[in-house]
């Protein structure tokens, strides 16, 4: 039996909280990427990343997770520096702008699989 898949799109404020739900109870999501900010190494549209929960310890620089940067607002972006409580994201192909976020176990959401690295 042939399995097929069906590819929908639903804005991020409907999706991020089932996805986060989804991994609250131990799966992990693979979603479709949407954007041009981690151009040339993920390509909106096109690649899927794999997310699973990771706590704030366990980030490290050069890991790509999804982050709620503000209410209802996030990105999936690369840690270029981590402090106390926060992370500096910046997508691999925005040149200048970074995203400084105050980050808490409860705003990091994701990590990206290894493989994306």
């Amino acid at each position: 039996m042939s399995r097929r898949s069906m590819q929908i799109s639903l804005p991020n404020e409907i999706l991020i909280p089932e996805v986060r739900h989804i991994i609250d109870n131990g799966s992990e999501v693979e979603l479709m990427t949407k954007g041009f900010s981690m151009l040339p190494f993920i390509i909106g549209g096109v690649d899927s990343v794999r997310l699973k929960k990771v706590s704030f310890d366990d980030i490290t620089i050069g890991n790509i997770v999804l982050a709620e940067i503000e209410k209802g607002r996030y990105v999936l972006h690369r840690v270029i520096a981590k402090d106390n409580d926060s992370l500096t994201l910046k997508g691999d192909g925005n040149i200048e702008k970074n995203v400084v976020a105050s980050i808490t176990e409860g705003y990091v959401l994701d990590q990206a699989n290894e493989d994306y690295e």
